[in-house]
């Protein structure tokens, strides 16, 4: 008897540790640490991943004293264990197995993320067993995603900043991206319950919310999200007109198709209008074509995709991999993107190279499952909610086209899923929740909880605690403050041993280095300390991450700068070699070459850059810099625009080729188009002393006197000196 009071008791406590951590999961979206690398990403897993392993550990030992809050056996359930089971297998197989299981704090993916959602979904699908307790748990995440909407509002008021710039409303998801998707699914979510309910000032809260959601999703300008939107819009009005047993319902249905086919028509055909132009959202989809930047690029990394996916098609590249498929198989036209692609923008592409076709047919099983749940008979959802699960699922698939999930997202989709498992199964075999409370010998009970505890310790110590505490001290050696402390901050960042984030620890030192250096109050010897530091952890980051050529590229180009010319050659080698295309690489590579005297190898390095893609201004610019070091002034002269003597660069290169009548036609041209700038005025005047011209010389240093009065004591003396003869350009 007392041992089974016991147990109820504990029974209590475990349910109401896991139950309140399951709605705490639900406030991630407004988790934001300042005082992380990367606020809006790391604070949020770190959150979720806290919260999840220590409720999962609560559960198990729920379980083992009770089966029955063991998750019920479905497909769905066989379904997500599937795509985890590809998953570890992808990362196990994978070409970086590291970096797939851990990720970094930029995105904070990978295996263990998708472990922490398995878990998410068995803890949540063995806790929900009623219709009380998730319709309180998705109010409680419409309250959460109102939130969210303010924030987002006072964004668009002015009175607090837009993280991401642009314009684009990204509240505390710090991405326009991941709020869109975040939004587009409670829309769906709201109008179920607005459906469901039919007291009217319950009504009129959750329509007001949605018109609240839709405002801000609009003002995301995420165009990925807002055809999503349509789309499952679109599908949820034809289905219910199609399907749908309500006369009423299904006139008005037809109403709506028809408005939405009027507003798409109207932008359409106002697409060139001032009204259109003059949105910064309208103008976003007016201007969708083939030719757009960002539908160009999306194709070009869909292409690099498919190639990626041939080499690795079953279990692909492994979780967080795309970079290394990006940089292979990079094409020079992407100078005008972003340097380094991690992800497809395309949820169905992400998968076919994290998982290769497994991954990709066991996510999309997930759709498929789960439609059959909404639309099987007796599944305990209306046909009209059979109609909105469907266009939820929809245009959230759609979306998934252009963009890809992120760990907000995910813990909705897979809450969807757990909540249509049990709408549909508990409607044809419901759950009678008998207690099955096991008893246990004294030893055999004692044992389990203690490894339990030392799992969920274990988990809680080494995938956050170590993590956290090495993201703390590199924003610790971020931060401003002595080179001691911050090079201190560093040390203990690395003294953590976590895998977690090392290449970005390694990359934050290497630019604090740069930093120091050109500081001529530090000694040297301080100097030699945190450049030591840097090379090390950067020759570990290029070994870590054997395929990828970001750390060699950032390895060679930070010894270049520090003068260890052989070492960087090795690695910017290393780095062409993977990606062979890369102009940045081609570049950093050109110039080691240009500074160790082999003019020969860096001319056919600059060539070779410009001959890629001739539309890359700074490629002809170094190819033309090359030529002009290397004497080829004609060759040089007939790539030559009028805007490119803006560049400085050049003027060193006539100087060095003796080409002093071009370096002055250089400043003239500068002098035309800032009339005022005194400066300019002195380098001429150098120009001219260059040339022999003392007077022209001295003309142009009165004439930076007349424009900056300051300057007057200056003028005198260079004049004087001119005037004596004085060679003033060597002193």
């Amino acid at each position: 008897m007392l041992q089974c009071l016991c147990l109820m008791n504990l029974e209590r406590i475990l349910k109401a540790i896991i139950l309140g951590g399951l709605f705490a999961a639900l406030f991630t979206p407004l988790v934001v640490t300042n005082s992380l690398f990367f606020p809006f990403i790391t604070g949020k897993a770190f959150f979720f991943r806290i919260i999840i392993e220590v409720i999962f550990g609560a559960w198990l030992l729920l379980v083992l004293t009770n089966t029955a809050y063991r998750p019920r056996f479905t497909a769905l359930l066989l379904a997500v264990v599937g795509l985890m089971v590809v998953t570890t297998l992808s990362t196990i197989f994978s070409v970086n197995p590291p970096h797939s299981f851990w990720s970094n704090f930029e995105r904070m993916d990978g295996l263990l993320l998708y472990l922490h959602l398995l878990a998410y979904f068995l803890v949540l699908s063995s806790m929900l067993r009623t219709e009380k307790l998730w319709k309180w748990f998705f109010n409680s995440s419409i309250v959460v995603s109102l939130a969210v909407c303010i924030y987002g509002l006072v964004q668009l008021s002015g009175a607090l900043v837009i993280h991401q710039g642009g314009g684009r409303v990204d509240a505390t998801l710090g991405n326009a991206i991941y709020l869109a998707v975040y939004l587009l699914l409670h829309i769906f979510i709201t109008l179920f319950f607005l459906w469901r309910t039919q007291r009217l000032s319950v009504r009129l809260f959750y329509g007001l919310a949605i018109v609240l959601q839709v405002v801000v999703l609009y003002y995301t300008a995420t165009r990925g999200a807002i055809i999503g939107l349509v789309g499952g819009a679109v599908i949820v009005l034809v289905l219910s007109a199609a399907v749908g047993k309500n006369i009423r319902l299904r006139r008005w249905s037809g109403v709506g198709l028809l408005l939405i086919a009027v507003l798409v028509g109207g932008l359409f055909l106002m697409r060139g209008s001032q009204f259109v132009k003059g949105s910064a959202v309208l103008s976003r989809f007016a201007d969708i074509s083939l030719s757009d930047g960002t539908v160009e690029s999306r194709l070009g990394i869909w292409k690099m995709s498919l190639e990626g996916f041939k080499e690795h098609p079953i279990l692909g590249w492994g979780p967080d991999n795309f970079g290394l498929v990006f940089a292979k198989y990079y094409q020079p036209s992407f100078w005008k993107q972003e340097p380094w692609f991690d992800r497809s923008h395309n949820i169905f592409f992400d998968w076919l190279i994290n998982a290769g076709l497994l991954g990709l047919l066991s996510y999309l099983l997930l759709f498929v499952v789960a439609l059959v749940y909404v639309w099987r008979r007796g599944g305990g959802f209306s046909s009209f909610e059979k109609s909105l699960f469907t266009g939820l699922l929809g245009g959230y698939f759609l979306q998934n086209i252009f963009v890809f999930d992120n760990l907000v997202s995910y813990i909705l989709f897979f809450t969807i899923l757990t909540y249509i498992q049990w709408q549909s199964v508990s409607a044809l075999a419901p759950d009678t929740n008998d207690d099955r409370r096991r008893s246990f010998s004294w030893p055999v009970a004692a044992s389990f909880p203690l490894m339990i505890v030392i799992l969920v310790g274990g988990g809680l110590y080494f995938f956050n605690v170590k993590p956290l505490l090495a993201n703390r001290a590199l924003i610790n050696g971020m931060s401003s403050g002595t080179l001691e402390d911050r090079f201190d901050g560093f040390q203990k960042a690395l003294s953590y041993k976590t895998t977690l984030g090392q290449a970005e620890i390694s990359e934050q030192l290497m630019r604090l280095v740069l930093q120091v250096i050109p500081e001529p109050q530090l000694s040297d010897s301080a100097k030699v300390m945190v450049a030591q530091a840097a090379i090390k952890e950067l020759a570990q980051a290029s070994e870590r991450s054997p395929l990828d050529p970001r750390p060699a590229l950032l390895a060679g180009a930070f010894l270049v700068r520090i003068g260890q010319y052989d070492e960087a050659l090795s690695y910017l080698q290393r780095a062409e070699k993977l990606s062979p295309r890369k102009q940045l690489i081609i570049f950093e590579l050109a110039a080691l070459y240009n500074r160790t005297g082999n003019q020969k190898e860096a001319l056919h390095l600059a060539e070779k850059a410009y001959r890629s893609d001739p539309l890359y201004d700074e490629a002809r610019y170094v190819y033309m810099l090359q030529l002009i070091y290397t004497g080829q002034i004609k060759e040089a002269d007939k790539l030559l625009q009028s805007r490119d003597i803006l560049d400085t660069r050049f003027i060193n290169a006539y100087a060095d080729a003796g080409q002093i009548n071009r370096v002055l036609e250089i400043w003239q041209e500068h002098i035309v188009r800032e009339p005022d700038n005194a400066q300019y005025r002195f380098n001429i005047a150098a120009t001219y002393l260059r040339l022999g011209k003392r007077a022209e010389a001295i003309k142009e240093l009165e004439e930076a006197k007349r424009l900056d009065p300051s300057t007057e004591k200056q003028v005198a003396s260079l004049i004087k000196d001119i005037r004596a003869g004085k060679d003033i350009l060597t002193q």
